[in-house]
């Protein structure tokens, strides 16, 4: 994998994990303000993030 792919490899998995964070902290407002049917569909968005991330961490490792 040269350098400009791992680059943006790098800069693709940072903003996956942005935006996980962003969805955790929605989930979390969700929840307290009683929104139980938006969380729950931007939980399945979450763990879909999660595997994402963690397929992107692997492949960084392999690098």
């Amino acid at each position: 994998m040269n350098l400009v792919k791992l680059k943006d490899v790098i800069e693709t998995l940072d903003k996956l994990k942005d935006r996980y964070d962003s969805l955790r902290l929605l989930i979390v407002d969700q929840v307290r303000d009683k929104q139980i049917t938006e969380a729950k569909n931007n939980f399945e968005k979450l763990e879909s993030l999660g595997i994402a991330i963690e397929q992107m961490e692997n492949l960084n490792v392999q690098v």
